[in-house]
């Protein structure tokens, strides 16, 4: 019993932490592309 409730919440944090993440990214690039597309020269060029 205890190992499935150990199981359980392993699967629990990996799929919360992975929507955290892909709302994070979301958020960050979408205000990027925004910046971006107004003020490109706020953007340096990748060497």
């Amino acid at each position: 019993m205890g190992y499935m409730i150990a199981l359980f919440g392993i699967a629990a944090c990996v799929l919360l932490c992975g929507i955290g993440s892909c709302l994070g990214l979301y958020k960050t690039g979408t205000a990027a592309a925004g910046v971006l597309g107004e003020e490109p020269k706020k953007f340096g060029k990748v060497r």
